[in-house]
């Protein structure tokens, strides 16, 4: 069984189960750079712009890190910044193209920041399972509609079913 998560002492509990669970996290400001070493590069279109990507693995852990410079390292995993909409949704599709180019079976994901993952990865792979859970609800990811396009969701996702948000 292959599992990738997003919170590395989530994933522990699993791995006593016997299953290999792989970690994909942004590569957040405060993180120790110093034993990572480089494990690709790739490029990314979304929102009408293009991004390079580069991955970093940790040397003795199944932690892989997503680094966007100027979009995903920022100094905290929480924070108002006005391109929230933006940073996430290309982390999520960071994450989809990861899951997918793996034997995943479970993609379990953390906090809306990697929410639109499940989206991005479902037109892929419909039977993938996928799990959310929520840590932080202080931090919704709430942002304007315009944003839906820019984000590529479809529309048949933006109503109360899917995405829309009345409160």
């Amino acid at each position: 069984d292959h599992c990738v998560t997003g919170v590395q002492t989530c994933a522990l509990p699993i791995c006593a189960l016997g299953v290999e669970v792989e970690v994909l996290t942004p590569l957040y400001g405060f993180i120790d750079r110093a034993p990572l070493v480089p494990a690709g590069e790739q490029h990314l279109h979304l929102a009408q712009h293009s991004f390079h990507v580069r991955l970093w693995k940790h040397p003795t852990a199944q932690v892989t890190f997503a680094d966007v410079p100027g979009l995903l390292d920022r100094p905290v995993p929480y924070g108002e910044y006005a391109d929230n909409p933006l940073r996430f949704g290309v982390f999520s599709r960071i994450a989809a193209t990861y899951a997918a180019a793996t034997p995943t079976q479970l993609v379990h994901l953390h906090d809306w920041q990697a929410a639109l993952t499940a989206l991005y990865l479902r037109p892929v792979f419909p039977r993938r399972f996928m799990v959310q859970t929520i840590h932080n609800l202080a931090f919704q990811g709430l942002c304007g509609a315009h944003w839906a396009d820019m984000l590529e969701v479809p529309h048949i996702a933006r109503d109360y079913h899917g995405l829309e948000f009345h409160g």
